[in-house]
């Protein structure tokens, strides 16, 4: 992303209060990781029981309407996003699917609107 928008942006995180708005001329997203499952997929053994938890990673994506170009940054952005949960290899036992972008958001004030979505799957054992 800095490739696109250098070092004008921000990320912000669903349920944090922050002191100051974002400002209209800047790119910036908002992160919400939900899960939606969570499940014991094995008995206890000797390393204990393994519990798997499934959800979905939401990337809210702002650009804003006043930055030339902004329609397309925002494609550029939102497909390079998705693209590194395509190619992420399963590290520490979390795997990614069904990475995707929406795109057809209606867009606010002063920013375009786009989603970058990938569902996650977590082992735990404990």
């Amino acid at each position: 992303m800095p490739a696109i928008v250098g070092t004008n942006h921000e990320l912000r995180y669903y349920g944090v209060k922050y002191q100051t708005e974002v400002p209209v001329t800047k790119f910036w997203g908002r992160l919400s990781i939900q899960t939606v499952m969570e499940e014991q997929t094995t008995l206890r053994n000797s390393t204990g029981k393994r519990y798997t938890s499934y959800g979905t990673m939401i990337l809210v994506l702002f650009v804003p309407t006043i930055e030339a170009q902004a329609a397309t940054k925002l494609d550029q952005i939102a497909e390079a996003l998705r693209n590194i949960f395509r190619v992420c290899t399963p590290a520490d036992n979390v795997q990614f699917a069904r990475a995707r972008i929406n795109d057809n958001i209606d867009p606010e004030a002063a920013w375009l609107r786009a989603n970058v979505i990938a569902e996650w799957q977590y082992d735990q054992i404990v």
